[in-house]
């Protein structure tokens, strides 16, 4: 999940850079990822990221902003076990020249015995020049956090 960073970090980078459009268009775009990843306690990740974009251009063509939604069904499987956890997440990103905006950030990881394990939800601002954290909500884990990656690893892992 916290992949989605990089994803909309490099879809914005595209749309960005794209030659300006004609005088107010928008300009739609859907694209999917699978994203696999294994933790340190040997829990495998399978998620599949569905991506529909909406890039906006102004007047004299310059970009705008775009709207992305993101979409993730993630699958967490021990293998040593079988056993398995499956979430579904969904999130909105709006990225402009001055920022980027994640709303429903993250995911939130429950335990079946001992509840939330990790909260990641929320509105998520940060400055798309450096990815220094401008704003966050209480619940949130900014990408900019030294931790974020080691608390998201724990928690998956105490899942199994």
């Amino acid at each position: 999940m916290r992949r989605s960073m990089v994803i909309a970090a490099s879809a914005l980078a595209v749309l960005a850079l794209a030659a300006p459009a004609a005088a107010n268009e928008t300009d739609r775009w859907t694209d999917t990822h699978d994203i696999e990843n294994v933790f340190t306690c040997g829990v495998v990740e399978d998620t599949v990221a569905t991506i529909d974009g909406t890039a906006y251009f102004a007047a004299d063509g310059s970009w705008l902003k775009d709207i992305i939604r993101f979409s993730y069904e993630a699958t967490f499987t021990d293998p040593v076990t079988g056993e398995t956890a499956s979430y579904r997440t969904r999130q909105i990103v709006e990225g402009n020249p001055d920022n980027l905006v994640f709303r429903g950030q993250g995911l939130f990881v429950r335990d079946r015995g001992n509840g939330a394990v990790l909260l990641d939800v929320g509105v998520l601002v940060m400055d798309p020049g450096d990815g220094s954290t401008v704003f966050q909500s209480a619940s949130t884990l900014a990408f900019d956090d030294p931790t974020v990656f080691d608390r998201y690893d724990e928690a998956i892992c105490s899942l199994f």
